[in-house]
This record gives C-alpha cells, sequence and structure tokens, in this order.
C-alpha cells in the first residue's frame, strides 16, 4: 500500500470525527433549541392562563365576598340607626353592592367556563342561589327594625343570620376551589421552569463533552501530524547524506509499522 493511501486513510479517519463531533453538536444544539421552544410554549400557556384567567377568577371570588360584606354592612348600619336623617343611605348603598356582585358573579362564571372548572362553576351557582335569599331577608330586616322597632326587628334577624350562614359557606368552598386551582397553577409553572433549567443544564453537558472530544481530536491531530513532520525532517537529513556519499546514514528512530514506517525503513 503506497503512502499516499496511508496519509489518506489517516486524513479520512481525522476527517470522519470532526464530522462526527461537528453533527453531535448540530443534534444536541438543534434538539436544545427544539426543546428550548417546546418548553418556552408550555410556560407561556401556563402563565397567560395563570395571569388572565386563574388569578382573575380568584380575585372575582374575593371581589364576590367584599361585596357580601358590604352589603351587610349597610343594612346593618341602617337598622342600627333606624334611618335617621343623613344615615338613610344604607339601601342605596346595599343595592349598588348587590348589582356588583351580580356583575361580579357573571364574570366569574364567564372565567370559570373558560378554563372548564364545573366544580368551581357548581359553586359559583350556589353562590348566586344563597346570596338572593340572604339580600331579600336582610333588607326585610332593616326595613322591619326602622317601621317597627327593636322587637320586629330581631324576628327577621334569625332568618337573616340563617341565610347568612348559608351564603357564608358557599363562599368558603369558593373560595377554597378557587385558591386551591391557584396554588395548582402555580405549581405548574415551577415545575415547568425547573424541567426547562434541568433541560437547559442537560444540554449544556452534553455540549461540553462533544467539545471536549472535539479539542481532544485536535490535539491528537497536531501531536500527529508533529510527529510525521518530524519523521519526514529526519528522513530528508539522511537522503542528503546518502547522497554526499555518507552511506552510513540511517534513520535513528521510526516508531511506525504503518505505511510510513515501512518508507522511512528502506531510506
Amino acid at each position: 500500500m503506497s503512502v499516499k493511501t496511508s496519509i489518506r486513510k489517516q486524513a479520512r479517519m481525522i476527517s470522519g470525527g470532526f464530522l462526527a463531533i461537528v453533527a453531535l453538536l448540530a443534534f444536541f444544539s438543534f434538539g436544545g433549541v427544539v426543546q428550548s421552544l417546546d418548553q418556552a410554549s408550555g410556560q407561556d400557556d401556563t402563565v397567560d392562563r395563570l395571569h388572565s384567567q386563574v388569578v382573575p377568577l380568584a380575585l372575582a371570588a374575593h371581589q364576590l365576598q367584599l361585596h357580601v360584606v358590604q352589603v351587610q354592612q349597610f343594612l346593618s348600619d341602617i337598622s342600627a340607626t333606624r334611618g335617621e336623617n343623613g344615615l338613610d343611605d344604607g339601601f342605596d348603598k346595599a343595592a349598588a353592592n348587590a348589582k356588583n356582585f351580580a356583575k361580579e358573579l357573571d364574570n366569574a362564571r364567564a372565567l370559570a367556563r373558560e378554563l372548564r372548572a364545573e366544580q368551581l362553576i357548581r359553586d359559583l351557582d350556589a353562590v348566586g342561589k344563597s346570596f338572593a335569599p340572604y339580600y331579600e331577608s336582610g333588607q326585610r330586616m332593616a326595613k322591619a327594625y326602622i317601621a317597627e322597632g327593636t322587637a320586629a326587628g330581631n324576628r327577621h334577624s334569625e332568618e337573616c343570620d340563617q341565610q347568612g350562614r348559608h351564603l357564608t359557606q358557599s363562599l368558603e368552598s369558593l373560595l377554597e376551589g378557587t385558591d386551591a386551582l391557584l396554588a395548582a397553577d402555580r405549581v405548574a409553572a415551577a415545575e415547568l421552569v425547573a424541567t426547562s433549567r434541568a433541560r437547559a443544564w442537560m444540554v449544556t453537558a452534553v455540549l461540553v463533552v462533544v467539545a471536549a472530544l472535539g479539542l481532544g481530536l485536535a490535539l491528537y491531530m497536531a501531536r500527529h501530524v508533529n510527529i510525521v513532520a518530524a519523521l519526514l525532517e529526519e528522513a530528508g537529513a539522511v537522503m542528503t547524506r546518502a547522497a554526499k556519499g555518507d552511506l552510513n546514514a540511517r534513520m535513528v528512530r521510526i516508531g511506525r509499522d504503518d505505511e510510513i514506517g515501512q518508507l522511512l525503513v528502506s531510506v
């Protein structure tokens, strides 16, 4: 086999090694980009759901509770003051909060439907059904206090308290559900971030290993080329001495048994 063939084989080996390393780098880089895009898409969906649906729904649930408290407060205030001059706006303020309650309830129902949260939809329906009799009984109680006095108002207060307990139970169930949904989505978002970071570190580690292999191959090639160049330089010196008549000139140490080594032995 000729020297040319031997060098060509070695060149193919080194070129093949470099191509393999480049292919590995391209594969893992592309895979990392694809995974990153998938993770980013998942994170976008989760974050969008969290900020545009889950958080507003949780806030709406707490707003419903606030409106109920305000209705109770204004009806209680006007019952205590008996609607005296300057203190007779309790019914109007309670009505305004009842109206806001209805709007917030519709908004919360729409969000729950978008999330397909069937249990929360049922909880919202229960809150809506409990609010109407509570509000009506509260109005009757306040009007009785104003028109007929303490004894008449007290007779209605028991009914109002009972309706209030039903409404409170419905609100507590709703708030537990929305808070649980919010916590679950936060956990999901945190898990996506953690998974994304873990994959990023994995891809980075693989790229570092592949880069180290490329560096090792480059060092090997440099050493191989230097050795071959030194041997050829020595062979040239021997041939120069032989051309000048020194027939005892020989290669001192070859250290190769391939085609190049065979050629140098014959020098």
